[in-house]
């Protein structure tokens, strides 16, 4: 696993594509209430267009959802290559302590 100038760019498109799909639900969601109720109150049955919009509502909902942040996607990507890495499994315990306490404080800020 090498990790490329691509890969980086393609990690951080995860968040943005998350919202696009959130935004485009939310959308949806406005645009199928308002046309239910339209046609409810006109005549009292729904229109043939309200399955379509439902279920292209449903699929980004899930979509939002299911999508994980840059920050997973980063991880399942890197851990397993760091996991393998031999020349990290020897690093000096002092190093392993500073970097874990380095962590917390920006964990914490």
């Amino acid at each position: 696993m090498e990790i490329t100038a691509t890969t980086i760019w393609l990690i951080s498109l995860v968040t943005s594509v998350g919202a696009f799909c959130g935004v485009l639900a939310m959308l949806l969601g406005i645009v199928l209430i308002i046309l239910t109720t339209y046609t409810l109150c006109e005549d009292g049955r729904f229109p043939r267009s309200t399955k379509p919009v439902a279920a292209v509502f449903a699929i980004l909902s899930l979509l939002f959802v299911a999508i994980p942040s840059k920050r997973d996607v980063a991880a399942m990507y890197i851990i397993p290559a760091l996991t393998k890495n031999q020349d990290i499994m020897q690093l000096p315990a002092e190093l392993v302590k500073f970097l874990r306490v380095y962590i917390e404080t920006k964990e914490e800020k």
